[in-house]
């Protein structure tokens, strides 16, 4: 959340408290300067999906905080929901974003639209006795014990499905008329 904050606010958690534990818990208390809010107050429609729990770092009160008009969380999704190591998988969280944008182009076409995301399926740990899927990126008899056999093999098979997640969004806004920034980091 601390990169998410830094990215919203520009303002920098150690600059705030090097002790602070979160700054979603802590800092954002009440309304507060973020690129959402900038895009709000210019008459954007501003949306924020993070597919975990709403309560986890305070989410739920602090994008409404933070300026954002809608947040979507595992609580708005189908229980049946796709995940991969307990996480919503990406491929869902692209559905998301694809389907609310289509939504927001075909409604209300004259507001300009904000949509932060935090995607989360390939947030470890990343499972030791087991693949997540049938794809082998390290072969067995690379010299890993079988743990970090199976933990790099499934880190790079969530890899695989961010860089197919990317895809997805990027083809999608490509497809659309209306002029679009995708911005994208990482923090682990």
């Amino acid at each position: 959340s601390s990169t998410e904050f830094e990215f919203l606010t520009g303002n920098n958690t150690f600059a705030i408290s090097s002790a602070m534990p979160t700054a979603y818990n802590t800092h954002v208390t009440k309304d507060a300067f973020s690129v959402a809010r900038y895009f709000k107050e210019a008459g954007y429609e501003t949306h924020a999906i993070h597919p975990g729990q709403p309560w986890f770092y305070n989410r739920q009160n602090v994008y409404p905080r933070l300026g954002f008009d809608r947040f979507t969380s595992k609580d708005n999704l189908p229980q049946d929901s796709k995940e991969v190591n307990y996480y919503i998988a990406d491929e869902v969280t692209a559905d998301l974003i694809i389907d609310d944008y289509k939504n927001h182009l075909e409604n209300t076409p004259e507001k300009g639209y904000f949509s932060f995301t935090v995607t989360i399926q390939n947030h470890g740990p990343y499972g030791d006795t087991s693949l997540f899927s049938e794809n082998e990126y390290i072969p067995k008899d690379f010299g890993f014990s079988n743990e970090e056999y199976y933990i790099i093999n499934n880190y790079l098979e969530g890899v695989k499905d961010a860089d197919n997640f990317l895809m997805r969004i990027y083809e999608y806004i490509n497809s659309v008329e209306e002029p679009t920034v995708l911005i994208m980091f990482g923090d682990h």
